[in-house]
């Protein structure tokens, strides 16, 4: 009967201990502010970051963090519904490069800018004005976070499913978010982290649709790919995906690094084990 009381009570503090948090840290406050904005509008970007600003000063990293998780929940909202907005200037192609420069230098504000891809267009972020905006205020996991993601914005992922980055570039990307997964466990975007994290592995071992890990014409592994197959071996052995690139390069080498039916067979049925899905016909991310 004790026990239940003393539990009871423990449960009711960490629900008033939470419910002061958010009371402290005026979430409630910054959401109500975000869903009267005009989601179509640039201008309330720049809204909203003053409402961040306000309400983070002189509050603690923690908080911060917590807000600045709205916050750019919110930022990829407004983008989305000024890109619905711009719809009928996005459809033409190709666009002036005059209209294109008028339309950046307003997306600027908010740290987009257009994005030509397969013959369309769209808005995507720029690289460095949620890192020169926030970094800041922001604690380690935010800033390495914010960083990384600036450095991948700028060295674009793919075009067209074609990577635009080498396979040992690949490498580091998985290295480098699982490495941020294990430092930081209890990150705000963790999904985010894993979604990156997904991503580049199982390009890593299936390729995408017109970079494969197999040369079209002599159906033997890209030399590039064995190299930076060996270079994990070598270089990330505390990687737990170590295991599953050994197997895949020895599943390879047996075969003399050339693709058959049988080969994708055992490819098939390794990724199946680790519940790692092909990423071919998949369109993948542009950064």
């Amino acid at each position: 009967m004790h026990l239940i009381k003393i539990s009871s009570i423990f449960f009711f503090i960490l629900f008033l201990g939470s419910a002061s948090f958010a009371n402290d840290c005026k979430l409630t406050e910054f959401k109500q502010f975000a869903e009267n904005l005009d989601k179509t509008k640039i201008e309330s970007v720049e809204q909203l970051a003053d409402k961040y600003r306000e309400l983070t000063s002189n509050q603690s990293q923690n908080c911060a963090s917590q807000l600045f998780g709205e916050f750019r929940s919110y930022y990829f909202q407004f983008m989305e519904g000024h890109e619905i907005s711009l719809a009928k200037s996005l459809c033409e192609y190709p666009i002036p490069d005059n209209l294109i420069d008028d339309i950046n230098a307003k997306l600027y504000m908010a740290g987009w800018e257009i994005i030509e891809s397969e013959g369309s267009y769209s808005i995507g972020e720029n690289s460095n004005w949620l890192l020169e905006n926030f970094s800041s205020s922001l604690p380690k996991d935010w800033q390495k976070f914010l960083q990384q993601r600036k450095n991948e914005i700028e060295n674009k992922f793919s075009e067209d499913a074609r990577l635009l980055i080498t396979w040992d570039e690949l490498r580091n990307r998985i290295i480098y978010w699982e490495n941020f997964s294990n430092e930081f466990p209890s990150f705000n975007e963790k999904n985010t982290v894993e979604y990156y994290l997904s991503i580049y592995l199982r390009t890593y071992l299936t390729g995408i649709d017109n970079s494969r890990i197999y040369d079209w014409a002599t159906s033997k592994v890209e030399p590039e790919v064995i190299e930076s197959y060996k270079n994990y071996l070598k270089l990330n052995q505390q990687s737990k995906y170590y295991k599953i690139i050994e197997n895949q390069y020895k599943i390879l080498q047996t075969h003399d690094f050339t693709g058959s039916e049988k080969v994708t067979e055992e490819l098939d049925a390794l990724h199946k084990l680790n519940n790692i899905e092909s990423m071919l016909a998949v369109q993948p991310p542009i950064y």
